[in-house]
């Protein structure tokens, strides 16, 4: 989905960039309602492997070896054994590459 497609003008932007995120009601095994949020990328803390691949056009592949590389990197969140990248942390880090 493009912005151009649905937000016309800085006024729109502005509104769809400072809306709160929406929810979404879903009812699981049990009856059990939970409720996600959908929040962009760019407000997140941090990310996941398939999110930051998504968000920085890079392989899932490249990430995960990355991960593999540097576990106790500065820009890595460990959630037991699931690792999250930590969204401007990691920018900093690309920003200091010629290459990846």
């Amino acid at each position: 989905m493009t912005l151009a497609k649905n937000y016309v003008g800085i006024g729109s932007l502005y509104r769809y960039l400072c809306q709160p995120p929406m929810s979404k009601t879903k009812i699981i095994e049990g009856g059990i309602q939970m409720t996600s949020y959908d929040i962009p990328y760019w407000k997140k803390y941090t990310l996941s492997i398939e999110e930051a691949a998504s968000y920085f056009r890079i392989g899932e592949g490249k990430l995960r070896k990355l991960v593999s590389d540097n576990p106790n990197a500065e820009y890595l969140l460990w959630n037991g054994n699931r690792v999250q990248i930590k969204r401007t942390r990691f920018e900093k880090f690309i920003d200091t590459l010629s290459a990846i």
